[in-house]
């Protein structure tokens, strides 16, 4: 029986037909101690008096829920630290279907989690709380912009990555180099693999393709 649960009266006639009395006759688990009722059958049956001990369980009191949000979208390095009070604590972060020992939780991804937390071994007498774990948003590409070199062999061409996020870079050789801008000039024709990413980060960025054509060379016929 939870301390935090309501009284419950006791049945006045057993399974077997007995009737009596219970001293107490209602058992309120509030005080958060085990409680000692006696049952007295009325007179006249055969039935002699029995008494129980009702297990009153503490619930755990939840201190405090700390949680680290992960460093980049797609990254599995959150946490959640649980921190509370009672005897022989364990814990459950994904709402009851698994427990550990520790109070801390880690490699957790974005997401929301139920926590439970319990008397090792003990049911019905949870302490719960969430915790939601937010990573960055991914860049989103909006348009791409280019410009063409104005002739062959002339490196006039230009790419220009329109984005939405913030303290975002670029890159158009798939990685490789990264700069603040998001203009890239003086290209030559060829194809450019664009990333965005969130400036620092190493798993959250996006990507798209652009060509840049130049004018073909004329051919002088003879």
């Amino acid at each position: 029986m939870c301390s935090t649960g309501s009284s419950v009266t006791l049945p006045t006639l057993s399974n077997n037909g007995i009737s009596g009395t219970w001293s107490p006759a209602v058992i309120n688990p509030s005080g958060g101690s085990n409680v000692t009722a006696t049952f007295t059958p009325n007179a006249g049956q055969c039935a002699n008096p029995t008494t129980i001990t009702v297990v009153v369980n503490a619930q755990p009191v939840l201190v405090n829920v700390i949680p680290t949000d992960p460093s980049d979208c797609g990254t599995n390095d959150g946490s959640i630290v649980v921190n509370a009070t009672g005897s022989n604590l364990e814990y459950s972060i994904d709402n009851g279907s698994t427990w550990v020992a520790g109070n801390t939780f880690t490699n957790l991804g974005a997401g929301n989690y139920t926590i439970l937390i319990r008397e090792v071994g003990v049911m019905g007498c949870n302490q719960i709380a969430n915790a939601t774990l937010v990573a960055p948003s991914a860049p989103i590409i909006n348009n791409i912009v280019s410009v063409n070199p104005s002739d062959c062999g002339v490196n006039n061409g230009s790419i220009t990555i329109n984005a939405t996020s913030t303290d975002l870079e670029y890159s158009i050789d798939n990685g490789i180099t990264w700069q603040s801008s998001n203009t890239f000039d003086n290209l030559p024709a060829g194809n450019y693999n664009i990333r965005v990413r969130v400036m620092g980060t190493t798993g959250c960025d996006v990507s798209d393709a652009e060509l840049l054509i130049a004018p073909m060379p004329l051919l002088l016929l003879r």
